[in-house]
């Protein structure tokens, strides 16, 4: 069987998400010594790397709005989401929206900016006339 680093990398984040084994670490060596693929140890760790940084990244709110938002904001907004309470939030300020707030959320958008409230409300106005 061919291993790559890539795939071993992926293995191991995934075991280590569904385990709570403390030897987990340690068997995977044992696993790539046996198998003669320390050589690819740093390409692993390389991998492992960028797969949390992933991640990580997917389980952040990041959420835009023309004025800063209070903390109760953020986490009602948090809430229509989908998020978990502690996840990690990223606010920033964008002028260009007059009211509301662009949302996203593990590659999902939630707008809920006015410009898109007034645009499905001119929608729905012509189309039902």
């Amino acid at each position: 069987m061919k291993y790559s680093a890539q795939k071993l990398a992926l293995a191991l984040y995934e075991l280590n998400q569904d385990s709570k084994n403390k030897n987990l670490v340690a068997n995977f060596l044992d696993f790539c010594e046996t198998k003669n693929l320390n050589y690819l140890l740093p390409n692993i760790l390389k991998h492992y790397q960028k797969i949390i940084a992933q991640n990580e990244i997917q389980k952040t709110v990041f959420i835009k709005s023309n004025y800063p938002l209070s903390k109760n904001i953020v986490s009602k907004v948090q809430t229509i989401v989908g998020a978990e309470k502690n996840s990690e939030t990223n606010l920033s300020e964008s002028k260009g929206l007059l009211g509301g707030f662009i949302a996203q959320y593990q590659n999902k958008i939630f707008d809920a900016s006015l410009k898109n409230q007034l645009e499905k409300l001119k929608n729905k106005l012509i189309n039902n006339s």
